[in-house]
């Protein structure tokens, strides 16, 4: 069965694009922090690059990457649609510890958003963090978006919030559906988006 964490990065991608609604969301969220850029388009799982002398690996992809094509900025949003293991002191174990170096000390090891929290290594914590796009660079924001279920929002509420830093910007994944329109034209999406030839496509 498809759950929502299996097709997160190109469902919440699908929903900006495509509403003006979830575009005016996003808009007023940030908007507190951040000019928020016309004409944005928002690209599912961006690759890092680079951030002063160190590269990333594989697995540091932006989960949502809204971009300035003008300003050769990128909004970065991480989605964790999951119910499980978010409370806060799990939360702070997995996803909040500091960002060291592997590789002969020449990439970054730490979780997506400590590096958006800018959990950094010393030595690159003045230095814009990149990723490229159709051969461009761009700077990765400071503020950046974390989507989550409302669920999860409101035990943080009850039991308490994870030590995350004012740059982090919280918009439920239900507030998102709401914005595109509801029931139908999430349904319509999420068909698009897993209708599709199972044999060819997993080379079976």
């Amino acid at each position: 069965m498809i759950e929502p964490t299996h097709i997160a990065e190109y469902l919440i991608a699908g929903m900006y694009n495509r509403s003006p609604g979830v575009r005016a969301l996003f808009a007023e969220q940030l908007g507190r922090t951040i000019p928020f850029p016309d004409g944005s388009t928002a690209i599912p799982n961006l690759q890092l690059t680079t951030c002063g002398p160190f590269r990333f690996d594989g697995a540091h992809k932006i989960d949502i990457a809204i971009l300035d094509k003008a300003a050769f900025s990128c909004i970065p949003c991480e989605a964790k649609l999951g119910n499980y293991r978010l409370g806060k002191t799990e939360f702070e174990k997995r996803f909040l510890g500091s960002c060291l170096t592997s590789h002969k000390n020449t990439r970054i090891a730490g979780s997506m958003i400590a590096i958006l929290e800018r959990k950094l290594p010393s030595t690159c914590l003045n230095s814009p963090v990149l990723v490229r796009h159709e051969g461009r660079d761009y700077q990765v924001t400071l503020p950046w978006v974390l989507i989550l279920r409302k669920t999860v929002y409101d035990s943080w509420t009850k039991y308490g919030v994870p030590l995350l830093s004012h740059s982090c910007i919280h918009i439920s994944f239900e507030a998102i559906v709401e914005a595109l329109g509801g029931k139908t034209p999430f349904n319509s999406l999420v068909g698009e988006l897993v209708n599709f030839d199972y044999y060819e496509t997993w080379k079976v």
